[in-house]
């Protein structure tokens, strides 16, 4: 247009030039890129409050300009508008439906405190700000969120389950908390995950156009795939740990040769796809890893430890076609691994032991195991003594037996073969002889004797031996001067009692004792006089809440005890002591206090990542659920696409 002015208003505007000598004004415009000559002026900032419980997105009765207010909006919110649904919008609960696509700045949930059903019938809906989501709310749709801006969250993303989410404009958003999610479809902008876990189905990176992600220190949970298919990502993948339970990881689908993960963890039958570099790949025991063939990945370190029952499967995805490992330098052991198709190179040394070499695996040592396990650092060892018992506390470097022979104090080192046999030197009876099976390596376990004598000495002999090879057997024996204690009440041990959970009208606490002993509690108002050791035996002070016994059978075991009875909101201090059952019973000089205060009334919340399903085949699947307090936990199975219930 060559003169005058062009005054238009509530476009939405792209790929458009205006020219001419006219003057081209947008009032309560928006440019969506590849616009000149216009004057655009964005519209001014509202927010559109729900109110009236349940209903449809474009009921006007709902939408007001104050909270709680009455209905006066003259139309839904717009893109430029933040819907808000708050304590004043639900009276006992609620559905909003989406009936149509709507488009807002901001949806805010988060003030809202009743349960809400979010139900879509197959609309769109976009949000070019924050997501914020209730801490009750059920949703049945999908988000596409569209900022160009920074600043923007994603605040309790647990609720998302069941839908997906499309990050397409090229703004930044940061996660607020846990994310739980069918699947993240990452196409723009910047993605935080501000070190908060996400479980999902998918995780997808896709689209040309510049991105940048951070993982930071994130624990990844993926039960289908990963998929990065976009060469122009800024991947910071920092401490982050992928946890792929799923069929396929794709690391650079656009052979983009830049990406660099952090840890990976593969749970499961897995195709990997595409060249990339870890810092650490851990395959775990029955897994199988199926690799694309004339493919190269670099690692820092190759964690493949399986077992006897459960080895580990390496292996090309295409029969005859080599994939290859490059380790610069060191080493790499791997165990019970069988490998096929895997070449090894860089300068590190690679070991198979013992593994099955399937052919084509150029650069591995397959090795027979000739070496005995070895004892963890800072095993064996004796803790936990009493006046009639002891534990031992070992761990070895691989799978492997730990055989071992109790003798009274100042017997004889009996030989390597005598201890394996269970008896002492010279074929000397023992006092108690056994094995402790070692199942996972660098892993504690522990062995109690009892029915010792009162402050007596004895000396305890050890020898392990390969659970693969039983002629890989330690060539020396291991001893351990080892003492009863004398007559002396039982201790609480380090870190002991503990409360663990505590709910509105309930506490729960562990406790791990020194010997086998009667252990009496008890819960009175906070800042009372504190009952005496006698006092929480005997039960007798009115001033008692509640208050409880049991006898704590295994010494160095924890045991988990609640009290119940409580006011929700309220001050308390838990007292404990024991006393041992000896021919003159010890009870302790002492009691151990705990400070505490029971939660406010609140409805349970499902734990972080929670829940979520595995192993879904044919006909059954897994579900897995963590409640933050005792719950009862009630659910259905409906065919796909059928409304959720209440």
């Amino acid at each position: 247009k060559y003169s005058g002015e062009v005054n238009a208003g509530f476009l939405v505007l792209s790929d458009n030039a205006a020219t001419g000598g006219a003057v081209f004004n947008g009032l309560n415009s928006v440019d969506e890129g590849n616009v000149s000559g216009w004057n655009i002026t964005s519209p001014a900032r509202m927010d559109y409050f729900w109110v009236g419980g349940s209903g449809s997105w474009s009921d006007l009765s709902h939408w007001s300009t104050t909270s709680g207010g009455s209905p006066d909006q003259s139309d839904i919110p717009w893109r430029f508008d933040d819907a808000v649904f708050d304590a004043n919008s639900f009276d006992a609960g609620g559905q909003l439906l989406i009936d149509r696509d709507i488009q807002v700045a901001g949806l805010d949930f988060s003030a809202a405190d009743e349960h809400i059903e979010l139900n879509n019938e197959g609309y769109t809906v976009d949000v070019y700000g924050s997501l914020w989501l209730a801490d009750d709310m059920e949703c049945n749709t999908d988000f596409y969120l569209n900022s160009d801006t920074a600043g923007n969250t994603i605040v309790n993303g647990r609720q998302l389950k069941d839908v997906d989410i499309y990050l397409t404009g090229p703004g930044e958003y940061t996660l607020s908390d846990s994310v739980s999610v069918h699947g993240i479809y990452f196409n723009n902008g910047t993605l935080d995950l501000n070190d908060n876990p996400i479980r999902a189905q998918y995780f997808e990176i896709n689209d040309p156009s510049s991105k940048i992600l951070y993982l930071r220190s994130s624990r990844i949970y993926l039960e289908k795939w990963w998929k990065m298919n976009s060469a122009n990502v800024d991947l910071n993948a920092g401490t982050s740990t992928i946890h792929h339970n799923g069929s396929y990881f794709y690391a650079d689908q656009q052979h983009a040769g830049t990406y660099q993960y952090n840890n990976i963890v593969f749970n499961a039958n897995t195709w990997l796809n595409d060249p990339a570099s870890f810092d650490t790949v851990t395959i775990t025991p029955g897994s199988t890893l199926r690799v694309e063939g004339g493919t190269s990945y670099q690692v820092n370190e190759l964690f493949a430890e399986g077992t006897n029952t459960y080895p580990v499967n390496l292996n090309s995805a295409s029969t005859g076609t080599q994939f290859t490992i490059v380790k610069t330098s060191g080493e790499v052991n791997v165990r019970h691994v069988v490998l096929m198709d895997a070449s090894a190179t860089g300068g590190a040394v690679f070991k198979a032991i013992e593994s099955t070499d399937n052919g084509n695996n150029p650069g591995w040592n397959f090795l027979d195991d000739t070496i005995p396990p070895g004892f963890s650092a800072g095993y064996p060892l004796i803790a936990d003594t009493t006046e009639t018992s002891l534990a031992l506390f070992v761990g070895l470097s691989e799978e492997g037996q730990v055989f071992y022979v109790l003798m009274p104090e100042g017997a004889a080192t009996p030989a390597v073969t005598e201890v394996v046999n269970g008896s002492g030197s010279g074929s000397a009876t023992a006092l108690s002889s056994g094995s402790l099976n070692i199942m996972v390596p660098e892993t504690e376990y522990n062995k109690t004797f009892t029915g010792l004598s009162l402050d007596t000495g004895y000396e305890l002999f050890l020898v392990a031996r390969d659970n693969d090879n039983l002629q890989n057997l330690q060539d020396s024996v291991t001893h351990l001067d080892v003492n009863t204690t004398g007559n002396l009440p039982p201790f609480f041990q380090s870190g002991y009692p503990v409360i663990t959970n505590i709910y509105e009208s309930r506490v729960d606490f562990d406790v791990r004792i020194s010997e086998a002993a009667d252990v009496y509690y008890a819960v009175v108002p906070a800042n009372a006089t504190p009952p005496t050791p006698d006092e929480l035996k005997s039960g007798n002070p009115e001033d008692f809440i509640v208050r409880g016994t049991y006898y704590h059978y295994y010494p160095s075991t924890t045991y988990n005890r609640f009290l119940q009875g409580l006011t929700a909101g309220t001050d308390y201090d838990l007292y404990l002591a024991a006393q041992d059952r000896a021919a003159s019973p010890n009870l302790m000089d002492t009691t151990a206090k705990i400070r505490f205060t029971t939660a406010s009334l609140a409805p349970p919340q499902f734990g972080e990542g929670y829940p979520y399903l595995t192993n879904v085949q044919d006909h059954r699947f897994q579900v897995h659920i963590n409640v933050d307090e005792p719950s009862e936990v009630f659910y259905v199975v409906l065919p796909d696409g059928e409304a959720g219930p209440t």
